[in-house]
C-alpha cells in the first residue's frame, strides 16, 4: 500500500513539473515584462507574391457547349476587363507596399499599446515584432461575386537580447472589400465591391483601398496584443 502511495506521489510530482515546463514555454509572457520606455523595432518576410483574382472567371458548361458557345463574347469581354483590372491592382500595389506599411503601423501602434519607443534598427533594440506574411492578395469567386482581401500574417514579440518569444498571434482572415475602404460608394452594392466594381476603379482609388486594408491589418494585430496584454495583468 506505501508503495502505491509513493509511487502516486512522484506520478503527481512529475506531472506538476511536466506543466510547470509548459507554462515556461508559453508564448504570453507579456506580465513578465516592463515595457515602458524600451525601444522596440520590427522586421517582416513575404514569402510570396500578392495573390490577384487566382480563379478563372471563364465559365464552360461541357453539358450545353451551345449556351457556352452563345456566352463566349461576354465572357471574352470580361476577361479582357479582368487581365486589364489585374495590371491596375499590380501597379497599384507597387505604389503601396503593403507589407512595409502593415509593419511600420504594426510597430506604431503596438509600441503606442506597451509604451515602447519605436526605432528602425532591429539590432540595437530592445524588442523585436517579428513579423511573416505567408500570404495575401486580392480575389473574387467569380467575376460577378464580390471581391475579398485575404490575409495570413503571423506575429511574434521577441526579447531581442535573449532571443525568447513573449507573445505571438496570428491574422489569418478573408474579409469582403467595401466600396468605402476604396474611397467610393457608387459602384458598390450595399457597401460591398464586386469583381465588376473593382474594375471600374482607378489606380489611385486601389492604391487608396489597399493603404486602408494595410492599416486595418496593423490595427487589428495591435487590438490583439491590448486584449491579451490586458489579460496578462488582471491577476495582478
Amino acid at each position: 500500500m506505501r508503495n502505491c502511495l509513493v509511487k502516486l506521489m512522484l506520478w503527481v510530482m512529475a506531472f506538476s513539473l511536466g506543466l510547470a515546463l509548459m507554462g515556461c514555454g508559453s508564448s504570453n509572457r507579456l506580465k513578465d515584462y516592463t515595457f515602458r520606455d524600451m525601444t522596440a523595432a520590427a522586421m517582416i518576410a513575404v514569402p510570396s507574391e500578392p495573390e490577384v483574382f487566382t480563379d478563372s472567371f471563364l465559365e464552360i458548361d461541357p453539358e450545353d457547349l451551345l449556351a457556352s458557345a452563345l456566352r463566349a463574347g461576354t465572357t471574352l469581354a470580361k476577361e479582357i476587363t479582368a487581365d486589364q483590372t489585374r495590371a491596375r491592382l499590380d501597379s497599384a500595389m507597387a505604389q503601396v507596399d503593403l507589407p512595409e506599411q502593415i509593419l511600420d503601423g504594426t510597430l506604431q501602434r503596438c509600441s503606442q499599446y506597451l509604451h515602447l519607443l519605436p526605432i528602425y534598427d532591429p539590432n540595437r533594440s530592445d524588442f523585436l515584432f517579428d513579423m511573416v506574411i505567408n500570404s495575401y492578395g486580392i480575389d473574387a469567386e467569380s467575376w460577378d461575386s464580390r471581391v475579398y482581401f485575404k490575409m495570413d500574417l503571423e506575429v511574434y514579440l521577441l526579447d531581442n537580447n535573449t532571443g525568447l518569444e513573449i507573445w505571438k498571434t496570428r491574422v489569418k482572415e478573408k474579409q469582403s472589400v467595401s466600396g468605402l475602404a476604396f474611397g467610393t460608394s457608387s459602384v458598390a452594392a450595399d457597401n460591398v465591391i464586386t469583381a465588376i466594381g473593382l474594375s471600374q476603379l482607378s489606380v489611385g482609388e486601389m492604391v487608396e483601398g489597399f493603404q486602408f486594408l494595410a492599416d486595418d491589418t496593423a490595427d487589428r494585430v495591435a487590438r490583439k496584443l491590448r486584449r491579451d496584454y490586458a489579460k496578462s495583468r488582471e491577476s495582478e
